[in-house]
């Protein structure tokens, strides 16, 4: 467990509950190692004992021993803790660890740290906004697609990560200059268990095409990787036919008020070898718009929890998904059922319903129906037991390829992602960036920062969930841009620029589409690298960088407005920006050519 052994060492203290202490001259990094963590419990009792490894060096294991616990605290690799503990009279209720007992700043500038947290994607916060007690983060799997949090300034990043293998049920949170992992689990009197943790200070420069929250997302990144790839996690084996299309038709049938199978025929027969696969919602439900009857007889909407389909779409609907299929693919909506309860665990019979209807759901759309593409909604966006087990369904249970909402790093599936740019309540959107938090506005979504830790995992983003309203002209095609940028497929709804199905295509799309396909997109396997090598990039102009399987570099450069004569540097050396609205530019690093 360590190296060497110190003494048994401990200070117990209580959390103050009065008056914030005054900041701290102490800080996290600064160019050195962050402070040996803590940990925190809380006992059935209620009573919360905070301990604290005082005067013991680095490389020694710290030990507790107490009336009510036993404890042992460690590094097992440089940076990578764990800890031990054993309750003797009364069970825990929560574990803490690692627990910060101080505040402490980010080279004791609180001001200028950012807290990104994979909610989603991602969003970020201003630091020093929150109060202290005030704790910002998420439940992991969940909310939050990973199990970290990073704090970063222009210069260096703080990064604190649950590394338990299997991985586990934990909430990482953040108030003001303090970071932590909660978990939730009871611990019995008498019951050992052992939680492992990243504390790493790591360091970059975002002039320079290093951005240190880049750097701290390796850094887990890096432990994930491995992990996965030991657990036949890890490259994602995605079908030939889901790795070449370039997004779904979205169709939200309880949207449409009279049921008319002809114009989705017409979508369907204008971009079928674009957009090949035709997602339906609501196949479930009558009408859920505004009505001519006073009064709902029935419960509509695009998500009921109901297998079948709505009479008012049959037969037709069985007959439009045969026309698609026999060409391309098409998906019906599937969910777990409510309330979310675990789809694995005990061999209890509630776990066996939940799984049996999910499971059922899908057997039926395929069976019954006649999909051949799958999408689960909820599932990456909520917990429903042990995340290693359910990476096993996915791999192994349900039907080969199948999307699910929402991201979780262990999870091998495909992501719908549309949601992460607005973030609700996060208010993000064009103008909007970590670099910008302050006085305009104290946080915003990132998705950049999800994106670059699920750098190789295929992601669905556009118009549901409410990033509609950043597609199409009234907000110059922000979201298509967006989905451009990140390498996604796209969630695509509005297909032409006036909505009538034979109206002008979607001018972003459109674009994208053919930019893709002109390069060979989808052969290439990009992997998402963010602004990794890029500088100076213009203002107006958006750079982001993959690379493909044959170690060649992909540009992908949004010039909207088709500004003329401009250029950027990547890894030194200077790129012309294209005229066109949509571009990639291919680096062959080992001749040096661009093209």
């Amino acid at each position: 467990m360590a190296v060497g052994r110190a003494p048994l060492v401990f200070v117990i203290g209580l959390l103050s509950c009065g008056a914030p202490p005054p900041p701290t001259e102490k800080s996290l990094c600064g160019g050195a190692a962050p402070p040996r963590p803590g940990f925190a419990v809380q006992f059935e009792t209620g009573k919360f004992e905070v301990f604290v490894p005082e005067g013991v060096p680095r490389e020694h294991e710290a030990g507790w021993a107490t009336d009510h616990l036993e404890a042992a605290l460690g590094m097992i690799e440089p940076e990578e803790w764990e800890l031990t503990l054993r309750p003797r009279r009364a069970a825990l209720s929560r574990v803490w660890f690692p627990w910060q007992a101080e505040r402490l700043a980010l080279n004791k500038q609180a001001d200028d740290a950012v807290l990104y947290i994979p909610r989603f994607l991602g969003v970020a916060i201003k630091a020093g906004t929150l109060r202290e007690g005030e704790w910002a983060g998420c439940e992991y799997p969940g909310v939050c697609s990973a199990p970290l949090l990073a704090t970063a300034d222009g210069k260096d990043a703080y990064v604190v990560a649950a590394i338990n293998w299997p991985p586990r049920h934990v909430s990482p949170i953040y108030s003001l200059q303090r970071t932590a992992l909660r978990y939730d689990q009871p611990i019995a009197p008498g019951e050992l268990r052992s939680y492992r943790a990243l504390v790493s200070c790591v360091s970059g420069d975002a002039a320079a095409g290093n951005a240190p929250w880049q750097v701290a997302v390796e850094r887990y990144k890096t432990w994930l990787n491995a992990r996965l790839a030991e657990a036949g996690l890890a490259p994602v084996a995605y079908p030939a036919w889901l790795e070449e299309v370039h997004g779904w038709i979205n169709v939200q049938l309880e949207n449409m008020a009279a049921w008319n199978p002809s114009p989705i025929s017409s979508a369907w027969s204008r971009w079928k070898h674009r957009l090949p696969w035709v997602q339906f919602w609501g196949q479930m439900s009558d009408y859920a718009g505004p009505r001519a009857k006073p009064w709902a007889s029935e419960p509509t909407g695009c998500c009921l929890e109901d297998p079948s389909i709505h009479e008012r779409y049959e037969p037709s609907l069985r007959e439009l998904i045969r026309t698609i299929t026999s060409e391309g693919h098409a998906g019906l909506y599937s969910r777990p059922r409510w309330p979310f309860g675990p789809l694995v665990g005990n061999a209890d019979d509630e776990v066996a319903a939940n799984r049996r209807f999910l499971l059922g759901w899908l057997g039926r759309n395929r069976s019954a129906y006649g999909a051949n593409a799958f999408y689960i909604d909820v599932l990456g966006g909520r917990y429903f037991g042990d995340p290693l087990l359910i990476a096993e369904i996915l791999k192994a249970e349900v039907p080969h390829g199948t999307v699910i909402e929402y991201p979780v790093d262990v999870y091998p599936a495909a992501f719908l992602v549309s949601g992460a740019l607005n973030g609700g309540v996060w208010n993000g959107g064009p103008g909007r960036s970590p670099e910008e938090l302050g006085a305009r506005f104290e946080r915003t979504t990132f998705p950049r920062f999800g994106r670059y830790l699920l750098d190789d995992r295929m992601m669905f983003l556009g118009e549901s969930n409410g990033d509609w309203r950043f597609w199409g002209k009234p907000d110059a095609y922000w979201c298509e841009r967006q989905a451009f940028l990140l390498g996604a497929k796209f969630d695509a709804i509005q297909l032409t620029e006036d909505g009538d199905p034979a109206g002008p295509p979607a001018r972003a799309l459109s674009l994208a589409i053919e930019q893709r396909d002109e390069v060979g997109w989808w052969h290439r396997k990009p992997v998402y690298l963010d602004l990794k090598g890029i500088t100076s990039v213009p203002g107006g102009i958006d750079v982001r960088r993959f690379r493909g399987k044959d170690a060649e570099d992909l540009l992908v450069i949004d010039n909207w407005d088709r500004r003329p004569g401009l250029s950027f540097k990547f890894l030194g050396r200077s790129i012309a920006v294209p005229e066109r609205e949509l571009s990639i530019v291919i680096v062959d690093r080992a001749s040096g050519s661009a093209g």
